[in-house]
């Protein structure tokens, strides 16, 4: 799938005002954001099984370049420290799904 593919398919979200807002129907960004896929790319490719599972779960958000860096890079702690967020609010986390964490999204 290409990213305008999962752009239409997908809810998208922009990080704002330590928050996350809905975007309708985003068509460009600036370059100083990316958009990141809440669960991995890799895990459609590789576990299609699961990703099927899982799949309702896919969102997109559309942050700062650095927080995307960060969020790959930074332990759950020291991610909150700096952004005021839980990790796994916008990474998927199979152990955090596996305990429920993700029931009510």
């Amino acid at each position: 799938m290409s990213i305008k593919d999962d752009i239409a398919k997908y809810p998208v979200y922009v990080w704002e005002q330590r928050k996350l807002k809905t975007i309708p129907n985003l068509q460009t960004w600036s370059n100083n954001f990316q958009l990141h896929h809440f669960i991995k790319q890799n895990v459609r490719k590789t576990n299609k099984e699961f990703y099927e599972r899982i799949e309702y779960l896919q969102k997109l958000i559309l942050m700062p370049s650095k927080m995307h860096y960060d969020l790959h890079a930074m332990g759950e702690i020291t991610f909150f420290k700096r952004y005021g967020v839980n990790k796994n609010d916008f990474l998927f986390n199979r152990k955090k799904w596996r305990e429920g964490y993700y029931e009510n999204t």
